[in-house]
């Protein structure tokens, strides 16, 4: 996902002490019932009553600070959270992404299969996860500060506070180039939450453009940008393949988003990323890539 929705993290505390912290609870059972459903809505999702009331009962977001946030946000952040459920998601094969992984190794790190087996079904492990990393979700208005970012983790346990706080970018994001619609709002979710296990970004190099020399990059795949790219490969394999006949859940215009989220995500703003990926992505556009591209490299053909 692009940085200028991305999230800023300010961490006060040790990691034992932001695992030690952790509430595991499963929120997913609370909820399943009235929203297991693929929304109806790509872009801003589609929240029936029902789940829209059962979800605003789990989330804990800061209702005072909310008072204030445009029209729509809210539902945007709320829909969010359903698409971790409404959209299957599946394990790519051999761990791969784009269809590689390093000769030794897969793609993704096996802390992430940690985050996503964590509970009997993929999605109720990935919304419990991202649920039970905050205590509190609030808005903030705009300001100098935080007009190009979409989300910030706040990490600072000496002051008993795990909180994300949204900015009006969560939204439609101020990069028009890049289609920001409802799954990868999800995505941020997901990187958001990574920050709540205590890893912070580093400071970017050229690839990353205007953000050279900012806070917004990883080392390696085991970062936000990392785990959010997992996410949005695990959604492509599990929504966005024909199975038994059937049709994608994801349309082309999905696949190509969400492919070029991860391409992004990889390019960018992951420094190290593994050779076999790096030297596919060396002389892609990641803003011109086509479904066609996402659907032959992640192998989505079935």
């Amino acid at each position: 996902m692009k940085p200028s929705a991305r999230l800023v993290v300010i961490l006060l505390a040790s990691t034992q002490a932001l695992a030690s912290a952790c509430h595991i609870h499963d929120h997913y059972s609370d909820v399943i019932d009235v929203c297991g459903y693929y929304p109806a809505d790509p872009i801003y999702g589609s929240l029936t009553p029902e789940c829209r009331k059962r979800l605003m009962e789990v989330i804990e977001y800061n209702e005072d600070s909310w008072e204030d946030a445009p029209p729509g946000l809210q539902d945007a952040v709320t829909a969010a959270f359903q698409a971790l459920i409404g959209y299957p998601l599946a394990k790519p094969p051999g761990n791969k992404v784009f269809s590689l992984a390093p000769a030794d190794a897969g793609a993704f790190p096996l802390d992430f299969y940690r985050i996503f087996e964590e509970w009997p079904d993929l999605n109720q492990s990935i919304f419990n996860y991202v649920l039970n990393q905050f205590d509190t979700i609030k808005y903030e208005p705009p300001n100098e500060l935080n007009e190009h970012f979409g989300a910030e983790a706040t990490i600072a346990f000496s002051y008993n506070l795990r909180q994300m706080t949204i900015f009006d970018g969560f939204y439609e994001g101020p990069d028009p180039v890049f289609s920001y619609n409802n799954f990868i709002r999800a995505g941020s979710l997901v990187h958001e939450a990574r920050h709540g296990d205590g890893i912070t970004h580093e400071p970017c190099d050229e690839r990353a453009e205007k953000y050279d020399g900012v806070f917004e990059c990883d080392a390696d795949f085991l970062g936000p940008h990392g785990l959010e790219t997992a996410y949005l490969g695990f959604l492509l394999h599990g929504s966005g393949v024909s199975r038994f006949g059937e049709p994608r859940l994801l349309t082309e215009s999905q696949i190509r988003s969400i492919g070029r989220a991860m391409c992004r995500n990889i390019k960018m703003f992951i420094l190290n990323p593994f050779d076999e990926v790096a030297e596919l992505l060396k002389d892609v556009d990641c803003d011109e890539i086509d479904a066609e591209w996402v659907i032959q490299h992640e192998g989505l053909l079935q």
